[in-house]
Formats: structure tokens, sequence, C-alpha cells
């Protein structure tokens, strides 16, 4: 992760780590103050680079280019990514003597057309900040992702964008969160919610079954 030594401070004073592509994003970044800024240097996201930044934060954020939805290897980035920051936290006691789990944050911003990190901090570092603070949570970009070439009208495509989208909806470990998104997947491709809930408890059930390494 580049510029990972210069913002390893920011990231755990401020609790957040964004992660461009590019050393010139990191750069223009740390100019303009905004010290939390590192980069995977045009490679999609690595499982070592995550565990990196897990021991500084449990918030990421990723920026991404607007066409990257289409690329496959941004996907498997991401979900890496996912799997990492979604995981069964350590559980804590909360104030009420029960246990409350770490929560993590995944988010992405998409950035304009045609514009990277760089050119956007450039011309408007606030502009900047406010796509920080919109960035979409990894799911509502997932859902995109797999929707943005299908025919959401067609039968076989609303099938495959349920094969695709239940899968993960199922990992989501906080129960309302992960009804909010089954809800959303039913209305999607007309089918009953309670028919997807009850394959995402399947999928969730066969998950914990499997031997862990």
């Amino acid at each position: 992760l580049y510029g990972i030594d210069r913002a390893q401070k920011a990231i755990r004073e401020q609790g957040l780590a964004i992660i461009v592509e590019g050393y010139t994003d990191v750069l223009t970044a740390h100019q303009q103050g905004m010290t939390n800024v590192v980069a995977s240097m045009g490679t999609s996201l690595t499982e070592k680079q995550v565990r990196l930044i897990k021991g500084l934060t449990r918030n990421l954020t990723l920026a991404l280019d607007a066409d990257a939805a289409g690329e496959e290897a941004t996907l498997r980035g991401l979900e890496i990514a996912r799997q990492a920051f979604t995981e069964r936290q350590t559980s804590l006691p909360d104030w009420l003597g029960g246990a409350s789990k770490l929560k993590a944050s995944l988010k992405i911003i998409l950035l304009p057309r045609g514009k990277d990190p760089d050119d956007v901090i450039r011309e408007s570092p606030e502009t900047w900040r406010r796509l920080v603070e919109e960035a979409s949570p990894v799911m509502d970009y997932l859902f995109k992702a797999v929707t943005s070439k299908l025919n959401i009208s067609k039968e076989e495509d609303k099938a495959f964008a349920a094969e695709q989208l239940l899968p993960l909806i199922s990992q989501i470990e906080d129960g309302v969160e992960r009804e909010l998104y089954l809800k959303r997947l039913a209305g999607l491709v007309g089918v009953e919610e309670k028919i997807l809930a009850g394959k995402a408890a399947r999928m969730r059930h066969t998950e914990r079954e499997k031997p862990r390494r």
C-alpha cells in the first residue's frame, strides 16, 4: 500500500482508510491535508493489503472509476475486502452487560466518469470531501455492478441477479441489514421475500458447516 508509512497515524486518528489506485492520487491528497489516503498501485485489492488496513481501522473506503463495475478484477478485490471486513468480529461487553460486535464498514466512492482522485482533488477538494461523505455501502455498489448489464425485465436476468446477489446477502451478519437487502432483492426480481430468506438461511447454515481452515 503506497503511502501507508505516512498515512497510518491519520488512519488511526480518523478511523478511516481511503484506498485509491495510483501514487499521484496519494501525493495530491496528502498535499491537500487528506493524509488518510493510500494506494493499491493499480492492482485489485489483495488480502494482505486488507489485513494491513484492519490493523489500523475497521472502516475502509475504496475510490473506483466509473467503469469499474464491469471489471472482474475489481469485483474480486471488492469481494476479498467485503469478506474480510464483514466477518464476525470479536464480541465486547456493552453497557447493558450483554455483548456487542465491533462493526466494520466497507464503502465505495464512485468517481465522475473519466476522472481519478488526483483530478477531483485538484479541481475541488470540497468535491472530494463530499464524495467521501456520500460513499455507498459495498452491497449497494454490488447491486449496481451486477444489474448494470442485465435486462431485469427478462426472467433469465432476474434469476441471474438473484444467483449472484443472494449468497452475498446471506453472509451479512447484521440481521436487520440482511433483511433490508433481502427485501430489496425480492422487489428487484419479483420473488416473495420469505422464499429468498429461506434460501439465504440454508446458505448460512451450509457455510457454517464447512470446516474452517
